[in-house]
């Protein structure tokens, strides 16, 4: 689109070029005419015949105007118009009037050639023009005219010099003056063009946004029933292979969401409202989670998601959570997308490192093994609605927004991003962003004093990174290739040892467990999988299995302290089936036994959010009722029974807006006390949050709303 503006740009220019030199043309040839009759009426009929030969010219350059040879015209009528005056007043001399040659001198700049377009024919008239004066100017104060060539003087004629220097300079005025004019003219039709389509644009970009935040209700309230319903379905018992398919079915939602979003966030990015919210957050959790969301899409494009968070970085940052998540999520997508095994034909790969960068900056560095770019896409990556590849970009999808919104993002924090790649070589993508630590309490166990045993199954870069995680924890460890070797170690290393089996192969995994076992009774093993439907966490009193690909290192540091007795009872953790969580569970039943007391109105016209909304309360245990329109709302909650309302912002008869107004007008009249009221909205888009806080809610959901986040903001308001 602004391809075709800056051409249609341009043409519009050209075009005012082209009329205003067709201008010049018939208006020399208007002021010419009466001329030729006063030098024939005064029988000078030597200017009279220059004068003929420049109207013959300027009739020919309008003849080439009305064939449509608009560039052949112009240089043809302005070469001939200087060299018929050029020799008119090297043969005429001093009475020539060398005043003539300003004119091209002053017009040609502005009134004839685009300097964008055609600024090497500009540059070339430029040069004649001054080469044609400075001759035309020596000629005449040298007085060389007769001198250099014979030429006849010319004969007497009845023209006088004062009022032919008089008439010629009120002549070459007028032609200026209406030049000038007619420039001003054409440069205010172009002020006003300008003007018009700054309306129009700005027209349009309200029209835009109207549309996009009633786009964003139409789908979000349907996404709301969809991700609500999901939720509320895997909090009921199912089996494994329902648990999958509800899990497919939750990606697939959030993938949709997702695109949602994207497109929201490029109309940010286009009218420069996109924006940050800083706050602390920990740093950890933040990132194994965006590998974590990503792992059921990878593992169905066959990539594995290899992941290492330097034990040096601090746990916990200032920074806007959601946007680096964005982040994080975008750029590690776009290597599984492009490394999937349907396009590489081989195990695609994608490595995500978090250390500390130069400065003391944040990196972020991802690295896959995918089809790679060529440079000429690389060079048009961040273009809106651009993908590398088409063949490729049909089989993987997506909006070729992300990156364009992930580089707004980044240079909004502060931060730069650096993508190097060739075709059929992958593509290595460098984030840095500042690094702002801040305080906060430490989750990393503490495992000084432990030793343990890795068996040296993987590369030379896992290696080193789990030397360095265990190394940060405390803990010593010592790597071995063979069973054999274990036997040579120290005895104070093989007295209670923590070993480590980082392979996905079940069978080697547990023949290496038995042959370590008999060299070490005392051995408790950590033992990895990549099967997604297998039973993590402790096996037996001397077993803890994790996940791998990705890798998450604090719940490799959390099996290694629950092994050595650190982290809880051994025993009571098998008694419970292996839940790791433990403490988000206890703060939910603490959540739900608090919830009984308090009553919640729910204020919604969809039938589904109804009920979507309903069963959330219920799984979080808060009583409630439900009003299908504000006027019933305010109904219901004057009789006081209410220590909460949710409404939705858009309804019927009276929406939630007004149902605020209302409810705080009446809290005033009564001097009640203040009912906190959360705004539930489907639309996304930038203000609106700031929107309810202003009229008086006191928190705001956006749909579709996952139970985490509605127990949070209840807990937050209720408290």
């Amino acid at each position: 689109m602004m391809q075709q503006q800056a051409g249609f740009d341009f043409s519009r220019s050209l075009d005012r070029h082209i009329k205003t030199s067709r201008f010049a043309a018939v208006a020399w040839l208007i002021l010419t005419l009466p001329w030729i009759a006063y030098f024939t009426f005064t029988q000078d009929f030597e200017r009279a015949g220059i004068l003929a030969f420049s109207i013959v010219n300027q009739v020919f350059a309008l003849i080439l105007f009305r064939l449509g040879r608009h560039y052949v015209a112009r240089v043809y009528w302005l070469a001939v118009q200087i060299a018929t005056f050029f020799v008119g007043t090297y043969y005429l001399g001093r009475v020539g009037n060398t005043d003539l040659i300003l004119l091209f001198l002053l017009g040609l700049p502005f009134l004839f050639f685009s300097w964008e377009k055609e600024r090497h024919t500009l540059i070339v008239f430029e040069a004649i023009v001054l080469l044609a004066a400075t001759l035309a100017f020596a000629f005449d104060w040298l007085d060389q005219n007769t001198s250099w060539f014979a030429y006849p003087a010319a004969p007497h004629t009845q023209t006088s010099p004062e009022l032919l220097a008089f008439s010629l300079k009120l002549t070459i005025a007028i032609l200026i003056i209406s030049e000038i004019a007619y420039f001003v003219r054409v440069t205010q039709m172009a002020t006003d063009a300008a003007d018009r389509a700054l309306r129009q644009s700005k027209q349009a970009t309200r029209a835009k946004g109207e549309f996009l935040a009633n786009m964003s209700h139409e789908i979000r309230t349907p996404m709301n029933g969809l991700v609500g319903m999901i939720e509320v379905l895997e909090t009921t018992d199912l089996t494994d292979q329902q648990t999958r398919v509800v899990g497919t079915i939750r990606n697939s939602a959030f993938s949709l969401l997702r695109i949602i979003d994207d497109i929201l966030d490029a109309s940010k990015v286009d009218a420069g409202k996109l924006d940050l919210e800083t706050s602390k957050v920990e740093l950890r959790p933040l990132v194994e989670g965006a590998a974590q969301t990503l792992q059921t899409t990878s593992d169905q494009m066959g990539v594995h998601i290899r992941m290492l968070i330097d034990p040096d970085l601090p746990e916990w940052i200032a920074t806007d959570p959601g946007r680096l998540r964005q982040i994080l999520l975008n750029l590690l997508s776009n290597g599984v997308k492009y490394s999937s095994k349907e396009l590489t034909d081989r195990q695609g790969e994608v490595k995500m490192l978090a250390e500390k960068g130069p400065g003391g900056n944040l990196r972020f560095s991802f690295c896959d093994n995918g089809i790679g770019m060529s440079q000429e896409f690389l060079a048009k990556l961040f273009d809106p609605f651009t993908q590398a590849d088409v063949t490729s970009h049909r089989r993987v999808g997506g909006t070729g927004l992300g990156l364009v919104i992930t580089r707004s993002l980044i240079e909004l924090m502060g931060g730069t991003i650096d993508i190097v790649s060739s075709p059929g070589e992958g593509t290595s993508v460098t984030v840095d962003l500042p690094l702002e630590a801040v305080d906060g309490p430490s989750r990393m166990p503490d495992l000084s004093g432990l030793e343990a045993i890795c068996f040296d199954l993987l590369d030379e870069a896992a290696r080193s990174g789990m030397e360095r995680l265990l190394s940060k924890a405390g803990a010593h460890v010592t790597f071995v290739r063979v069973v054999e070797d274990i036997a040579r170690l120290d005895k104070a290393i093989t007295q209670n040892p923590i070993v480590l089996l980082p392979t996905t192969n079940d069978a080697r995994s547990r023949a290496l467990q038995i042959a370590v076992t008999a060299r070490a009774p005392n051995a408790k093993f950590v033992r990895f999988s990549s099967t997604r439907s297998a039973r993590y966490g402790l096996q037996s009193e001397n077993c803890y299995l994790i996940q791998i690909y990705p890798m998450m290192t604090s719940e490799l540091l959390h099996a290694i302290a629950v092994l050595s007795g650190r982290s809880g009872n051994i025993t009571k953790l098998l008694r419970e089936g292996g839940v790791l969580n433990t403490s988000a569970i206890e703060e939910t039943d603490t959540g739900l036994a608090e919830a009984k007391n308090l009553m919640i109105l729910v204020a919604e016209d969809n039938e589904i959010n109804q009920i979507v909304l309903s069963n959330q309360l219920e799984i979080l245990g808060y009583p409630h009722d439900i009003a299908s329109n504000g006027r019933d709302a305010l109904q219901k909650w004057s009789s006081g029974l209410y220590d909460l309302v949710l409404t939705d912002c858009h309804m019927p008869l009276m929406d939630g807006f007004e149902l605020t107004s209302e409810i705080r007008r009446l809290e005033a009249e009564r001097n009640g006390p203040h009912t906190p009221i959360i705004a539930i909205t489907a639309n996304a888009l930038a203000g609106e949050a700031e929107k309810c806080i202003g009229m008086g809610m006191d928190g705001y959901l956006a749909k579709p709303v996952e139970i985490s986040a509605l127990r949070d903001k209840l807990d937050t308001l209720l408290s």
